[in-house]
């Protein structure tokens, strides 16, 4: 973003909107801008805002973009990302995709970290 003229604010902003969009418990407390990122990244996926928008509004979008198949495409995405992944899944959406379709995935999670903690006690 710097390379492209973005000063060092909103460079920032532009990584967190893209870093912490899949983490709502943290962008929807970020800058206006990280948020609404957040929030329209949400309205692909049905989430409660999809509600708040017109549906013809959203049919004329969605006869200019068409979806293509979107849930299956990205659930796929996400399964390979938690198959060849999973050490980056552990904080993210993807995890539940790792956990529902794969049998023997495993993220690290902070229970385990917890458990593997080098203390006697």
């Amino acid at each position: 973003m710097r390379d492209l003229g973005f000063d060092d604010r909103r460079a920032q902003l532009v990584w967190d909107g893209i870093a912490l969009h899949v983490t709502h418990s943290i962008s929807l407390f970020k800058e206006t801008e990280v948020a609404l990122s957040s929030r329209g990244i949400g309205v692909d996926f049905g989430t409660a805002d999809y509600a708040t928008l017109d549906p013809a509004e959203i049919a004329a979008v969605i006869d200019a973009v068409p979806r293509l198949d979107f849930k299956t495409e990205f659930a796929s995405c996400a399964i390979a990302m938690a198959t060849t992944q999973p050490e980056s899944t552990y904080d993210t959406f993807i995890r539940d995709f790792g956990d529902r379709y794969l049998p023997d995935h495993h993220a690290p999670s902070w229970v385990d970290a917890i458990a593997a903690g080098p203390f006697a006690e």
